[in-house]
């Protein structure tokens, strides 16, 4: 999973989870791999995320993170020509819009089996460019400490 919060709240670490989780509304497969392939789109993944210098920086956040990793699996003949450049256009849709954007260019979208009610808040402080942004601060892990094992100062 990769997780980034600006310049300085980024973390990266690999986490197995279902194909379908609680979070997400569907998703778009870009194209099948070998597990030779899948492998090496893998092992570029993990350097890219592992790289500070690919951290978001002055107005990018999250998503131009994530379009910049597809970039990468392109230029690498891992994901189709032209896939860096139509992500980029989605940057700041919510999930919904993304959907129905695919689904309207014809592009592969599935469909999460179990829909939950939309969020209210967007997830990250600068979601959505259009909207009015929440001020992004430091993530305070004492906050989740008890989700880890730990123990929540008082």
């Amino acid at each position: 999973m990769y997780h980034v919060r600006r310049n300085y709240d980024f973390y990266y670490h690999t986490q197995k989870l279902p194909v379908e989780t609680v979070t997400f509304y569907g998703r778009s497969e870009l194209m099948e791999l070998s597990n030779t392939r899948r492998l090496e789109a893998i092992q570029l993944l993990e350097a890219y995320g592992n790289d500070t210098r690919n951290l978001p920086k002055d107005n990018e956040n999250c998503h131009d993170w994530t379009v910049k990793a597809l970039g990468l699996l392109e230029a690498a003949k891992l994901a189709p020509i032209g896939t860096e450049k139509y992500w980029k256009r989605l940057i700041g849709k919510g999930p919904i819009s993304i959907g129905r954007q695919l689904i309207e260019d014809g592009k592969p979208w599935v469909r999460k089996s179990i829909m939950q009610p939309a969020r209210e808040l967007p997830e990250d402080a600068t979601f959505g460019r259009a909207e009015e942004s929440r001020p992004i601060d430091r993530l305070d892990l004492q906050n989740y400490a008890h989700l880890m094992g730990g123990v929540k100062k008082k």
